[in-house]
């Protein structure tokens, strides 16, 4: 018995001894690594850099010195003409008005929208933010690198890597894949032709990027006092999908469906409801089958199950030309983890999708949807500022 323990100690005791000798292997290793690598030095999943994207000093100044400041696409531009009934409202009771700005731009993503805030010296005290729909103008990753994006990305969700990468960026390049550094310079539409598995994993990484994106928009803002609100984006239902994913059907589905739609058409709504709900658990990723199933329980006055399908039809449609519901589901979770005011903006327009017309074109919803909004984004501006 003796003889073990006095075994146990010596073994015990080597290995002590070449404690120092492995972390001096593994810091030379790391070193290594961390000097030899070619990946991108920075703390999230994908290397990009935006060059010379060109800030209008005037709208910098106006940007830094407002009280309000409304930041995101052509939904946000939207808002600027509803700004002057907001700031009237809203500084009644005021010595000097407040003062509101609207930096949104048409086809601008988040990346260039979170860029924009970064390079302002002061961040207004309150920022409004409604986007989403232009995501997918600009390309801001290759799909070339989808497997090394969509790996780190998985490593970055793990919370310690995120924690890890706070203290140490430098780290990155021992953790993350290298990936393109694909360099943003002036706005230009991404014009490039995607295969139908292409564009789905292309949908994959955005929802993804998206989400990082906007999680530190808000921690960029909020670590200034500031405070954001965020807006869901209105989707118009009425118009179908684009395009099915070729991935997604037959032809003996595409033939099934227009025997369907046919049954739409002759007033037979129960058969193709029933059809299609029976479809919805087979082809579960098919704009068409969600697009039909939302009309028909549509016209069976199935409202919440209809808005259900369509935001499953936006979602799934190949061409991603506009927001769709996965976007919404992003910003509803962003604000309810992150304990923000948000306005769900979609659900005030489309909650009344049986009764009226609800937008002015494929986009904008009709002007008393807005008026709404104005209210409530007088309301909060009121609570923020307490006035």
């Amino acid at each position: 018995m003796t003889k073990n323990k006095t075994k146990k100690t010596s073994i015990f005791k080597k290995v002590a001894a070449m404690g120092p000798i492995v972390l001096l292997t593994l810091m030379v290793v790391l070193i290594l690594i961390f000097f030899t690598s070619n990946s991108q030095f920075i703390n999230h999943p994908y290397a990009y850099l935006i060059s010379d994207q060109i800030l209008d000093p005037k709208e910098v100044a106006s940007a830094s010195s407002a009280n309000v400041l409304l930041i995101g696409d052509k939904m946000g531009v939207a808002l600027a003409h509803y700004i002057p009934y907001i700031q009237d409202k809203t500084s009644k009771n005021l010595q000097s008005p407040l003062k509101i700005f609207n930096w949104c731009k048409k086809n601008e993503s988040i990346v260039r929208t979170l860029d924009k805030i970064k390079k302002l010296k002061k961040i207004p005290p309150l920022i409004i933010y409604h986007g989403s729909a232009d995501e997918f103008y600009e390309n801001i990753f290759e799909i070339d690198d989808y497997q090394q994006i969509a790996t780190n990305i998985k490593r970055f969700n793990i919370p310690y890597v995120q924690l890890i990468l706070e203290f140490f960026p430098q780290l990155s390049k021992i953790i993350f894949k290298p990936t393109k550094i694909n360099i943003l310079k002036e706005l230009k539409q991404d014009t490039r032709t995607y295969s139908d598995l292409e564009q789905q994993r292309k949908m994959e990484i955005t929802y993804s990027l998206y989400h990082y994106h906007l999680m530190e928009l808000i921690k960029v803002i909020r670590q200034t006092n500031a405070e954001i609100i965020l807006l869901t984006t209105p989707l118009n239902f009425q118009v179908p999908p684009r395009r099915v994913c070729s991935n997604s059907t037959t032809t003996n589905l595409s033939n099934h469906l227009l025997k369907i739609k046919s049954y739409l058409d002759e007033g037979k709504t129960k058969v193709a409801y029933q059809q299609l709900k029976e479809l919805s658990q087979q082809a579960f990723t098919n704009a068409q089958v969600y697009y039909l199933l939302g009309q028909a329980s549509l016209l069976l006055g199935k409202t919440n199950e209809a808005n259900q399908a369509f935001n499953l039809s936006t979602s799934f449609d190949c061409v991603p030309w506009r927001s769709n519901g996965v976007f919404n589901s992003i910003i509803t979770q962003a604000a309810l983890s992150n304990r923000l005011n948000y306005i769900d903006f979609h659900s005030l327009v489309n909650k009344s999708i049986e009764r009226r017309v609800l937008f002015s074109d494929v986009f904008f919803p009709q002007t008393i949807f807005y008026e709404e909004i104005s209210q409530q984004i007088i309301l909060l501006i009121k609570q923020f500022f307490q006035i």
